[in-house]
């Protein structure tokens, strides 16, 4: 089985603190590697991040991260991303306190969470070529279009504006919203847009990120709308 799937963050947690056999770093390299390379035409170069491999692209001022953690007492990885925005960051540091730690994070988590239904995965690393192909094409079919939706303003405006960004809670929609256009359009994106009705977000935030999910009325009062 190259890839176990968890409906549930509690049945994924217990899963990754299962004792198994040991990982083999080589081999999860040689994953990372070959996705990297299979990657390189969308921009993604392999680096390290604290001995794990990441992949990482920067598009003007959207940046992702792709990093491959290790079971720490077995054998198998998972494959997480955190998703970046830096007029994000902007908008936010207008009303945060203290501004300088604003954080730029947009979304973050397990890949299987862009599935639908969203899921938790810990991949296999001992077919590590089987392993490779999978992992790849479940980024190309459920990572990139997300994640590249981020680079067309107008299609994202709509898109968030139906509640077809997964992962994407109505606060960060609206700063996404102040980021690519303005106040004016923010307004009428808030006001279009029935909370009750917005999607539930199923998503990890990075750890160091004090982003609290509920912004809406600071973001209203600071920007008027």
């Amino acid at each position: 089985m190259l890839r176990r799937t968890f409906a549930s963050e509690s049945e994924y947690r217990a899963a990754w603190n299962e004792a198994g056999e040991p990982a083999n770093a080589t081999r999860i390299y040689d994953i990372a590697q070959y996705v990297g390379n299979e990657l390189g035409p969308e921009g993604f170069r392999l680096f390290h991040n604290g001995g794990l491999p990441l992949l990482r692209r920067r598009r003007e001022a959207v940046w992702d991260e792709i990093v491959f953690p290790t079971q720490p007492n077995a054998g198998d990885f998972s494959v997480r991303f955190h998703l970046n925005h830096d007029k994000v960051g902007e908008v936010r540091a207008r009303f945060w306190r203290p501004s300088t730690r604003a954080p730029k994070a947009i979304a973050a988590g397990d890949i299987g969470l862009l599935d639908s239904p969203p899921v938790w995965s810990l991949w296999a690393a001992g077919e590590h070529a089987r392993t490779a192909e999978a992992v790849l094409n479940e980024l190309q079919e459920h990572y990139l279009p997300w994640s590249d939706l981020f680079d067309d303003p107008p299609r994202l405006k709509e898109a968030l504006r139906e509640g077809n960004v997964p992962l994407i809670d109505l606060s960060t929609g609206v700063e996404l919203i102040l980021a690519e256009f303005d106040a004016r359009e923010a307004k009428r994106f808030y006001r279009s847009v029935s909370e009750p009705a917005w999607p539930p977000v199923f998503t990890s935030r990075p750890a160091g990120f004090e982003l609290h999910e509920d912004r809406l009325a600071t973001i209203a009062a600071y920007y008027q709308l």
